[in-house]
């Protein structure tokens, strides 16, 4: 297992930016997946911030499989990660 620590974590912005491409279709689920998996997908992430690490989980995951349709997660589920992102975020400094 590799257990090198992954690049140093994107801004809470860029989380914010991808969360509304994936949502408006600007990127594509496998795009934001790969985009997240340096640190949805390490052994240790590095990342102190909640809100940044569930996102980056989220985007992740975005191009999960399921047995009964194409992909386990829809477009409501992109809103509602981003919600809460903005739950977890409001009134801090980003």
């Amino acid at each position: 297992m590799d257990r090198r620590l992954p690049p140093p974590p994107p801004s809470r912005e860029e989380v914010e930016r991808k969360l509304l491409d994936l949502i408006a279709g600007r990127i594509t689920r496998e795009e934001a997946s790969a985009w997240a998996s340096p640190w949805a997908g390490a052994y240790e992430s590095g990342i102190e911030d909640e809100a940044l690490e569930d996102a980056l989980q989220g985007l992740y995951l975005a191009d999960g499989p399921t047995i009964d349709r194409p992909y386990l997660y829809e477009r409501v589920d992109f809103e509602k990660w981003l919600a809460d992102f903005h739950e977890k975020t409001s009134g801090e400094s980003k």
